[in-house]
């Protein structure tokens, strides 16, 4: 009876076994390629991974880290025949992982990253084969992060990488025992399909609030956008300089109480005060200061319309006239956006623009461009360019600023222009330039230059990348050694700001700095002949100021050092006078 159990205890699990094994051939995926085995260790990895990211018996193991880090491995491969299959991982998820998804980046010899984004399966010490959220697939990934404005190749890849996702630094527990590229199962169709109709219904919300906000800014007026300048970066590259906002002053005076107002006191977590601000018609406007806080200082803030950059990104916002040719639009359009100045309290900024209009063909000197701008929100509908390379300053045309001696060993200027949402801009070989007389515009120098440091060329600089990120050519002019005020000429494309060669600029720019650093020093008196700016002796021990040693040693901190500073206090006397005031 025993015996006759057995067997049927055998086929049972034989049973068993084969229905596991169907099953798991079921929920397995169509494997078309193999992108990693993980059998070979990681070559690099990052922040919190550093060193603990390994890879054991064909298995990638990341464990004891967080959730801020990557690993992976530089390995050529092409995935051009599988564009609409998508990355899956086996994947499984250990006890201690905090993670929600993580990131498959494989980067693109054209330094483009495209990435997938995974959910983490659950911890139930299995493996799992998991695809895209949202059934991405390999042409189309969550997110691609790119310097160039045109598709990535599917057969250019030069590395892979998983990358934590980076939210909020929780534990990360996983292990990987294969990436492949899998064919489109009926889920993944789906939710691909589910994916479109969320996109479908985002677009239409985004172009109803872009209608909104035309129709809010239509009204060009002085709060609207002011085109400040216009200019060329390139032969067949036009560069509208816009700001959008403007910065208030603070404003120091006795505080005058309004019957609605409303102090907020600001403590740190040790309950030491540290700022009391004043909220008026339910709007902080500043803080009040002084011992009994009878003194307001108001915030500053910021006025003006910002520039609707879904319309100054799109190129059909434009229509570009070259001498008398027919208006067209641009190419493409690329736009740079830079904080020119950040309202403290609000948070508000103000932003200088610069868009850059990528023509079909260069512009001869020489040529009036009007530039029509109906379709964005400026103060102005239409900017004009009357280019003259001798006298239109470009922002590609870089110079030193302080000058040059005669024989300083080296003189040289610099073409160059990051393009913000365009990335780098290419620089020709040779570049013919000139040198010519500020006041008179006289040619007193000829000269060729070209490119000399390129955008795909890493620094070396502490990390390894390339800072300018975008192609740097060098215009050489050392033998040229006549005193004078001068521009650089860039063929095709401009002119710099004036520079000086003469014997005195670096005696000029030395006595300018020790003037400032004079301007700020403690304990002395300020003024003539030495300076117009008056300030009388301050900080002195022989005026009664005392300066004794604390315990407390940190050189920055926040608010919390005062306290700390006093509380180290030895009350051993130390020669504290005659430094500079912050």
């Amino acid at each position: 009876m025993c015996r006759s159990f057995s067997k049927l205890g055998s086929l049972v699990l034989a049973f068993v076994l084969v229905a596991a094994l169907h099953a798991s051939a079921q929920d397995s995926p169509k494997i078309e390629s193999v992108i990693s085995e993980l059998d070979q260790p990681f070559l690099f990895s990052y922040s919190s991974w550093q060193d603990k990211a390994v890879v054991r018996d064909g298995i990638a193991i990341v464990r004891g880290v967080n959730n801020q880090g990557g690993a992976g491995i530089n390995r050529a491969f092409d995935l051009n025949a599988f564009k609409d299959s998508s990355p899956a991982l086996l994947i499984k998820t250990g006890s201690g992982n905090k993670m929600k998804t993580i990131q498959l980046l494989m980067l693109t010899e054209s330094e483009q990253k495209p990435t997938w984004l995974f959910e983490l399966p659950p911890a139930d010490g299995k493996f799992h084969w998991v695809t895209p959220v949202g059934g991405a697939s390999l042409a189309k990934p969550n997110r691609v992060e790119s310097e160039r404005n045109e598709p990535f190749k599917l057969d250019k890849f030069k590395q892979w990488q998983f990358v934590g996702d980076w939210a909020g630094g929780v534990a990360a527990d996983f292990e990987v025992d294969k990436i492949a590229v899998v064919a489109p199962s009926s889920d993944v169709v789906a939710a691909r399909q589910a994916e479109a109709k969320k996109m479908e219904a985002e677009q239409l919300a985004k172009q109803r609030e872009q209608e909104s906000l035309k129709a809010k800014y239509a009204d060009r007026n002085e709060l609207s956008p002011t085109v400040l300048r216009t200019s060329l970066v390139a032969p067949d590259m036009i560069a509208i300089e816009i700001q959008a906002g403007e910065m208030s002053t603070c404003e120091y005076s006795k505080y005058k109480p309004e019957p609605n107002d409303v102090r907020e006191e600001k403590k740190e977590t040790n309950g030491d005060l540290t700022e009391v601000q004043l909220k008026r018609g339910g709007k902080v406007i500043g803080s009040l200061i002084g011992e009994k806080r009878d003194y307001l200082v108001t915030y500053e803030y910021v006025t003006g319309n910002p520039l609707l950059d879904f319309a100054a990104d799109d190129s059909a916002s434009y229509r570009v006239r070259v001498g008398t040719n027919e208006p067209i639009a641009p190419i493409k359009v690329a736009r740079k956006t830079r904080v020119i100045g950040w309202a403290h309290g609000s948070g508000e900024m103000a932003l200088h623009h610069t868009l850059y209009l990528q023509m079909d063909n260069a512009i001869p000197n020489g040529s009036k461009v009007e530039i029509d701008l109906s379709g964005l929100n400026t103060r102005q509908s239409k900017t004009q360019l009357d280019f003259d390379i001798t006298k239109t300053r470009s922002e590609a045309v870089h110079v030193n600023q302080i000058g040059y001696r005669p024989d300083d060993p080296i003189k040289r200027a610099f073409v160059s222009c990051w393009l913000g949402s365009g990335g780098s801009m290419v620089q020709p070989d040779k570049i013919p330039f000139m040198i010519i007389d500020d006041a008179s515009g006289k040619v007193v120098h000829r000269g060729e230059g070209g490119r000399h440091f390129p955008a795909d060329k890493i620094e070396n600089m502490g990390r390894q990348a390339n800072f300018n990120g975008t192609d740097v050519a060098k215009l050489e002019f050392t033998e040229f050694q006549t005193p004078g005020r001068y521009r650089i000429v860039v063929q095709g494309v401009g002119c710099s700001y004036p520079f000086d060669i003469n014997d005195d600029v670096w005696t000029s720019a030395w006595r300018t700095q020790m003037h400032g650093l004079y301007n700020n020093r403690s304990g002395v008196e300020i003024g003539p002949p030495y300076s117009d700016f008056r300030k009388p002796r301050d900080m002195h021990p022989a005026d009664g100021y005392r300066v004794t040693r604390s315990k407390y040693r940190a050189v920055e901190a926040g608010n919390e050092a005062y306290a700390l500073l006093a509380a180290g206090d030895t009350g051993e006397p130390a020669d504290g006078w005659g430094g500079y005031h912050d």
